[in-house]
């Protein structure tokens, strides 16, 4: 198992149903021998949905962890689309073996497009022979957002999106960089405005390898997006980014998520996951999209509208 590739997830019950995509999404492509490592906040009420994932032969191991949530507290979240569980993976080496020298970590809104293998060992080759910690995508650079680098303290001229992480947890290990997070945490924790992601990016500073924009291709659904087949073509990561995700009835209509929904069919055998959390706004813009005449751009508009139509009544 000592070429299998570690793959970390951080969740709650909240998103079963997108881990459970986004993992199959990876192992239906992925080449090599995976191990998947799932920090959960309530473990028991993914495991069942889990076994029927076991039957991949890449599968080595998938191994669950109830999070256990000490005194920590988890700010700037309430009100948001985020949950607790964001900010699980500043707590990763209390659950994953010691012995693990590095692994990826993923969002669970992220769907695997092609075969991750080949560009994820070039990246640990390239990363365990730098003197970085970790490997990351630039998503904004200092000169058009002077205001947040200088609130996060950060001296360098780039911030990374946290969504996947290529993690040298050897050196993580060695250099004490988990208990450096959680101080810089209580630290900077009235600054936040991207939680757990403005703490990476305050304690890196800038210094981090810069990874293939394929291997994590972030997509916002509130904007248009043209000539989505060759847009991801050659994305291994697709990455839901930012609160209007392919789940919800608005971002649903977005060509972009038609990625997403493909998968779920794939694995529940339904076309659509739908889920609301506004029930009245929701029911509002489904009648919207509806009268309007933008539902019919979807494959399946009646399937969708059913489906909208339970989770805003559940």
């Amino acid at each position: 198992m000592s070429d299998s590739i570690h793959f970390v997830y951080a969740v709650d019950k909240n998103y079963n149903h997108q881990l459970l995509i986004s993992i199959n999404s990876l192992l239906s492509k992925f080449t090599g021998k995976a191990i998947i490592h799932i920090i959960h906040k309530d473990a028991k009420s993914i495991e069942k949905q889990l076994k029927k994932i076991q039957s991949y032969e890449n599968l080595e191991q998938i191994n669950v962890y109830q999070f256990i949530k000490d005194s920590n507290s988890f700010p700037n979240i309430e009100g948001t689309h985020i949950s607790e569980a964001t900010y699980y993976r500043l707590f990763i080496n209390k659950y994953i073996p010691d012995d693990i020298d590095s692994y990826i970590y993923l969002d669970a809104d992220i769907i695997c497009l092609n075969d991750a293998y080949e560009k994820i060992n070039k990246t640990f080759s390239v990363l365990k022979k730098s003197n970085y910690k970790v490997a990351a995508r630039t998503e904004m650079q200092r000169e058009t957002n002077e205001l947040k680098f200088s609130s996060l303290g950060i001296k360098g001229t780039t911030y990374f999106n946290a969504g996947v992480l290529f993690v040298n947890n050897k050196l993580w290990r060695k250099e004490e960089v988990y208990d450096g997070l959680l101080v810089h945490l209580e630290k900077i924790k009235d600054r936040l405005e991207f939680w757990d992601q403005d703490v990476l990016n305050s304690f890196f500073e800038g210094y981090y390898l810069e990874i293939e924009d394929g291997l994590n291709n972030g997509l916002d659904l509130s904007k248009p997006t043209k000539n989505n087949q060759g847009t991801f073509s050659s994305t291994i990561f697709l990455h839901y980014q930012g609160s209007n995700k392919p789940w919800s009835i608005q971002g649903s209509l977005h060509s972009g998520s038609k990625y997403y929904h493909s998968e779920y069919n794939k694995f529940f055998d339904k076309k659509y996951h739908i889920k609301s959390r506004y029930s009245k706004g929701d029911l509002i813009i489904l009648f919207r999209i509806l009268f309007s005449g933008r539902i019919f751009s979807l494959k399946y508009p009646f399937m969708f509208f059913y489906y909208s139509l339970k989770a805003i009544l559940r």
